[in-house]
């Protein structure tokens, strides 16, 4: 038995509509309450979706959870009878997801195209971390006093071995450097590997942000704090009553002793259970310059006139090998509290520095003054070191060489 078609009039089957499937579908089209387009939000620093109000979760492209993700926020499919869904090929970088869509409705099957715009928006956590505002723990080295060329080495280092990576955000203070890490555990393996090259005093802290006790969970800051031996390569110091010239200061103290001449080694152990045996009588940063006018040598030792920059003329007896214009640093001891004590000469003569005038190609931002001349000085034999610094000059035989 057939009937005929309410709307066009041909033969069908009977049923409740009495209308034939392509009428139904002309009449009573109910993709078009469908919303075509859908915005949704993903971070470009970390690729995760934005999830309302604050929830943020990271989906594979094209993967079955994102899938998911896109048909649940297009609200207008929410209460229809989904047969089918598959994605649609697209570029990632299109920002543009399309989804191919079967709905029933009545017992027809209808399909359509769903559309879904990425929209960059950035999260918390990306706007805190670009910010400098977001760590868990911070390492606070410090030098009391701080040295340059002690900084200067170490930042060397930490380019070197890549131990900033981990950072997310190095910040310059008074008289160190502070490190601030999103884990606590980066913040004590960068802790280790400072004292791989020098020994630091170090002392940890905890602060409390949140506490969950239902959870049984807590949200903390850690903070290292770090202090460095308080010397530096040239400085004058008095140990046990007996003056001393600082030659290398790492993980250990390397002295020698002015009246003598004997090298001497101390540990970061034996300073800082011992403060009060070592005192610091002048620092690196006061070195006066002074020209060598007259050398000569007698009984193994040098004798030697000098001049200063207002043309004060001094008379010294050293064992460094010197010859006539030299440049020498040395400290001016006339006037101050352990002349008197120590029975010093007039100028404690320190190291040559001959290097005054020469002209260097320098590879970082720092200004060539003294220290910096110094620095250049102390880590000449370390040669990985001096190329971070300056662009070293082919010696005479690599010169044939590269002429070949």
């Amino acid at each position: 038995m057939v009937i005929l078609c309410c709307n066009c009039g041909i033969d069908i089957l009977p049923d409740s509509r009495n209308m034939c499937d392509r009428c139904t579908i002309n009449t009573g089209n109910f993709l078009s309450k469908i919303r075509k387009t859908t915005v949704i939000e993903s971070c470009r620093g970390c690729e995760r979706y934005h999830i309302p109000p604050k929830s943020w979760r990271e989906y594979a492209w094209g993967s079955q959870d994102l899938l998911m993700f896109c048909i649940g926020k297009n609200k207008t499919i929410k209460d229809t009878n989904i047969v089918d869904t598959a994605f649609i090929k697209t570029e990632e970088h299109s920002k543009t997801i399309l989804i191919d869509i079967k709905v029933e409705n009545e017992g027809i099957i209808q399909r359509t195209e769903l559309k879904y715009v990425v929209r960059n928006r950035q999260c918390g956590d990306c706007m805190r971390r670009e910010s400098k505002q977001f760590w868990n723990s911070a390492v606070q080295l410090r030098q009391h006093p701080s040295s340059t060329r002690t900084f200067l080495y170490l930042e060397l280092l930490i380019k070197m071995h890549r131990a900033h990576l981990d950072t997310s955000n190095i910040k310059e203070r008074k008289s160190g450097i502070d490190f601030y890490f999103t884990c606590r555990n980066s913040a004590v393996k960068f802790t280790k590997f400072l004292n791989n090259f020098y020994f630091i005093k170090s002392k940890d802290s905890n602060r409390l942000i949140s506490e969950d006790r239902s959870n049984n969970t807590v949200n903390q800051k850690s903070t290292f704090s770090c202090e460095l031996l308080p010397f530096c390569t040239d400085d004058l110091v008095a140990i046990k009553n007996k003056l001393y010239l600082v030659k290398k200061v790492k993980s250990v103290i390397e002295v020698t002793e002015l009246e003598t001449g004997a090298t001497k080694t101390y540990g970061g152990r034996d300073y800082f259970g011992n403060e009060l045996d070592f005192k610091q009588l002048q620092r690196s940063g006061d070195l006066v310059e002074y020209d060598v006018l007259i050398s000569y040598e007698q009984n193994k030792l040098n004798y030697v006139t000098l001049c200063d920059s207002k043309e004060r003329t001094f008379e010294v007896e050293t064992e460094m090998k010197l010859k006539e214009n030299d440049c020498v640093l040395g400290y001016y001891t006339v006037g101050k509290w352990y002349a008197d004590q120590y029975s010093v000469q007039d100028v404690i003569l320190a190291r040559k520095y001959n290097n005054k005038k020469k002209e260097y190609k320098m590879k970082i931002e720092k200004e060539l003054d003294r220290e910096m001349r110094l620095f250049i000085e102390d880590i000449a034999e370390e040669k990985a070191m001096l190329e971070e610094v300056v662009e070293i000059e082919p010696n005479e035989l690599t010169k044939k060489f590269m002429k070949l």
